[in-house]
């Protein structure tokens, strides 16, 4: 029948006819939610009006980017299995095109590195602390493990 779409036909949708542009837009289960992109554009002080071209391009900028960042981490990750804050903070921090992310994603520091951090400039930290930071064998607690480090240090 005319006008009805097939089993085996391609579920995607065309471009906005007032782009002008020939050609169809990826699967909808292919991006993210718009709402989310267009809430971070409008983030931004100097936007005012977000066109439906413009949000359809920065959403697939986006998942560009993040696919880019998620294969260049993976293919530095020790665990093949799985990819960690650490393999991307260290993709973000060694990667000249990445320089505009670094504030975002440091590395992580353990808490007696921050400590150092902190008394090298001459500053006292206050925290609360577990009753010991390091067992007899010397490894460290899982709070100095899990302290990550801030790009901006007080």
């Amino acid at each position: 029948m005319a006008g009805r779409k097939g089993k085996g036909e391609d579920k995607t949708n065309k471009l906005p006819e007032s782009s002008g542009r020939k050609g169809k837009r990826e699967d909808k289960t292919n991006k993210l939610p718009e709402s989310r992109v267009k809430i971070i554009m409008k983030s931004s002080p100097a936007t005012k009006n977000i066109g439906k071209d413009a949000l359809f391009l920065a959403n697939i900028a986006t998942k560009m980017f993040i696919q880019h960042l998620t294969k260049s981490a993976y293919s530095i990750s020790n665990n093949k299995d799985e990819l960690n804050y650490n393999d991307i903070a260290e993709i973000v921090q060694t990667k000249a095109n990445m320089s505009f992310v670094k504030e975002m994603m440091p590395r992580t520091i353990t808490l007696s590195q921050y400590k150092e951090l902190m008394a090298a400039k001459g500053l006292t930290i206050e925290y609360e602390s577990s009753e010991d930071e390091s067992d007899e064998t010397g490894s460290t607690s899982s709070q100095e493990q899990s302290f990550e480090s801030s790009s901006e240090v007080y």
